[in-house]
């Protein structure tokens, strides 16, 4: 595998040269930020101070470390300098998460799946989903099938909250663009719906030895990096839920403050992918303090 060039920019010299020595075993050589970056380059910034210094040179692979604990604060400098990749500091582990995304980032990684954001798989179950009738029981179903003993008190709540938007949200939303001309939107989420023929909801639930993660993936790649941003700067400023028939439901909004990774990974008209992630922990306030980490990976981009 050929070696990876990523530049780092940090004021903390310990920090920045530990993880150099580090990520060259990953076949990640990790350099000094310099002026001369081409566009293409990955960028390493570590902390909003750092970010302030270069913002007129971002790119889609800016990776931003945060160290500020307000989800809502880490959301105001992803929409502010337009970056796609924040990581939040007090990860369980931060030097895995920085390696997976460099290493996906330059396509030295598999773009679609869970096993993208996950170790060694412990266990995993999976479900194709056509019609949103029977997706609510057997979501849950496959959630208490996982083993949650080394987390607080479990995170099965958060897991079912979570899944069965995301699921909804592919169900009713994701379609819109391809079948536009025989359906009228928004639907009202209490009215049924069936997809037609290949156009299935896959929904996959994994645990490793340090997260547990959901993912649920639908063929219509309609979820754009601007409704994100827009869906969630709106709820951040409202602080409130948006109500209203085909609505977000619960929205992004609650499904990124549950998080402590929130991963995107879009293919424009082709396919949308949302992963969600719980890192292992025994303590509730160890969870909760978390900064959520958040991607949108575009393959176009990559």
């Amino acid at each position: 595998m050929s070696v990876v060039k990523t530049k780092i920019l940090s004021s903390n010299e310990t920090f920045r040269e530990d993880l150099k020595k580090e990520l060259l075993g990953h076949s990640i050589n990790l350099q000094n930020y310099s002026e001369n970056m081409s566009e293409d380059d990955i960028l390493l910034v570590d902390g909003f101070e750092e970010l302030e210094s270069i913002k007129s040179k971002f790119s889609n692979k800016v990776i931003l470390l945060s160290h500020r604990p307000s989800n809502e604060e880490n959301f105001n400098l992803i929409h502010k300098f337009n970056i796609k990749h924040l990581i939040g500091i007090k990860s369980n582990n931060l030097r895995g998460e920085i390696i997976s995304v460099i290493k996906k980032l330059n396509g030295h990684k598999g773009f679609w799946g869970i096993e993208s954001h996950l170790g060694d798989i412990k266990q995993k179950e999976t479900l194709s989903i056509s019609e949103s009738r029977i997706s609510s029981h057997d979501v849950s179903r496959l959630i208490r099938k996982i083993d949650y003993s080394d987390y607080f008190d479990s995170p099965v709540d958060y897991l079912d909250l979570v899944a069965n938007e995301l699921v909804s949200n592919a169900l009713y939303n994701g379609p819109e663009q391809k079948r536009e001309d025989y359906l009228k939107y928004p639907i009202d989420r209490t009215s049924p719906v069936s997809l037609k023929g290949t156009e299935l909801v896959n929904f996959t639930i994994a645990r490793d030895d340090n997260a547990i993660a959901i993912c649920v993936q639908d063929c219509f790649g309609a979820l754009t990096s601007q409704k994100v941003m827009n869906n969630l700067q709106r709820s951040f400023q409202e602080k409130t839920v948006q109500q209203k028939k085909g609505g977000a439901g619960l929205g992004l909004y609650l499904i990124y403050s549950h998080a402590n990774q929130l991963i995107f990974n879009f293919e424009s008209g082709r396919k949308t992918e949302v992963i969600f992630i719980i890192e292992k922990n025994k303590r509730y306030k160890a969870y909760k303090e978390r900064i959520t980490s958040f991607h949108y990976f575009d393959k176009g981009d990559i």
